[in-house]
């Protein structure tokens, strides 16, 4: 049918959880059936033997029935941090910066630089809580009890912090 690897991969990772799990094709068609995305059990077979494409929605709903991320269905299992994640036809990343960039932790490196604000949408740390807005980003960082807003605006950032009680600029 033509995939790519990232489509290869979700397939080949698709039977590889499905079996892990000891779920028959039957069990998973009325799992996505209960979360209001029917596949039925030939069209599952069908994507694990490469027949059957799968769209986003098919991704999403096959990740909350196998109890996985999006990510376990995109990426490889187990990795060697330095082998090659092929990403497209021509984009391959190490495994460990491919599911860190997955994650949201860091860019992908050799890439384009990315603008001041994409970068530090990317670069948030886990402790830190995201609030996406309209036209910023909220960063709350609990452990300084200080907020930052970024605003973003013709593909530049400015970022404002204050401490506890102090106003926002306007």
């Amino acid at each position: 049918m033509g995939y790519g690897p990232t489509g290869e991969r979700v397939r080949t990772r698709l039977v590889e959880l499905r079996t892990e799990r000891n779920i028959t094709l039957r069990e998973l068609s009325a799992r996505l059936a209960e979360l209001g995305r029917p596949i039925l059990a030939n069209g599952i077979s069908k994507i694990e033997m490469g027949e059957r494409r799968v769209d986003v929605d098919d991704l999403m709903a096959l990740a909350i029935a196998l109890d996985v991320t999006p990510n376990a269905l995109l990426l490889p299992a187990e990795h060697d941090e330095h082998a090659d994640v092929a990403l497209t036809s021509g984009t391959a990343l190490p495994a460990g910066e491919a599911w860190r960039w997955a994650a949201g932790e860091q860019p992908p490196s050799g890439q384009p630089q990315l603008n001041q604000a994409r970068q530090a949408r990317l670069l948030v740390k886990s402790d830190t809580t995201v609030i996406p807005q309209t036209r910023g980003l909220f960063i709350g960082d609990a452990a300084a009890c200080n907020i930052a807003l970024l605003f973003v605006a013709d593909s530049a950032a400015v970022t404002f912090a204050r401490s506890p009680g102090t106003p926002l600029p306007s």
